[in-house]
């Protein structure tokens, strides 16, 4: 007979379940969530004389810079590739995976 402070089994097992996710999360958070949180913050920043970056006034005036016309070629290639990446991989990968 169970005891009355021991879950019953399913709710054991969600929980055993809900543990097992953790590392990978965590995982997750620590080498992909908080770099891209960096990257974001710092890209807020403008720079000093000396070329380190100041976060004294954050804004937006990086980005609007990065739209300026000189830069948009390089904005149009990455699309392209990017494009043509995705294309390449589901011709070769399906076709594949349906193999196997």
């Amino acid at each position: 007979m169970a005891d009355a402070a021991e879950p019953p089994r399913s709710e054991r097992s969600r929980l055993s379940a809900g543990l097992l996710v953790v590392p990978g999360v965590a995982w997750l958070l620590l080498f992909f969530l908080l770099p891209l949180l960096i990257i974001f913050v710092v890209s807020l920043g403008s720079k000093d004389g000396t070329g380190h970056v100041v976060l004294s006034d954050p804004g937006l005036r990086n980005y609007i810079e990065a739209t300026r016309p000189e830069f948009l070629p390089a904005f149009a290639n990455s699309l392209r590739y990017s494009v043509l990446t995705t294309v390449l991989s589901l011709l070769i990968g399906y076709p594949i995976a349906y193999w196997i």
